[in-house]
């Protein structure tokens, strides 16, 4: 469970929403249009539906951190940590479906928290084997 994250009040609040909305959780910094795509995404090698794309753009310099998290608050993987070296830049970040010791992630929803600057948002993505 992240320290300071709410989890559980944003499943409720998300569980309402369509999929590819975002709750911002605090207002240090700026991340501007998060979506995940595709909704579910289906990690099976077929070649269709295979990574979920965490799509976003940051609006000034700075560093961020994506964390993939189950619904019971456990963390499965750190997908990136990175600085960002220009004012605006977009980003594709994907997730396999893999967890952080590489083992398939079962299927179930999942919610992805965008960290930037001390901004978070948090999307709800849904992974189907």
């Amino acid at each position: 469970m992240v320290k300071g994250l709410r989890i559980f009040g944003v499943v409720a609040v998300l569980s309402t929403m369509p999929m590819l909305l975002a709750t911002n959780l605090s207002s240090a910094g700026t991340i501007v249009g998060l979506a995940l795509m595709p909704i579910p995404f289906t990690p099976n090698g077929d070649g269709n539906r295979d990574t979920l794309h965490i799509k976003f753009q940051t609006a000034e310099t700075g560093e961020f951190l994506i964390r993939i998290f189950n619904v019971v608050g456990e963390e499965v993987i750190t997908l990136a940590t990175s600085q960002t070296t220009s004012t605006s830049q977009s980003w594709d970040i994907t997730w396999d479906g893999k967890d952080g010791l590489g083992r398939d992630a079962p299927s179930a929803v999942y919610f992805v928290l965008v960290d930037f600057n001390g901004t978070r948002q948090i999307a709800k993505a849904v992974l189907r084997r």
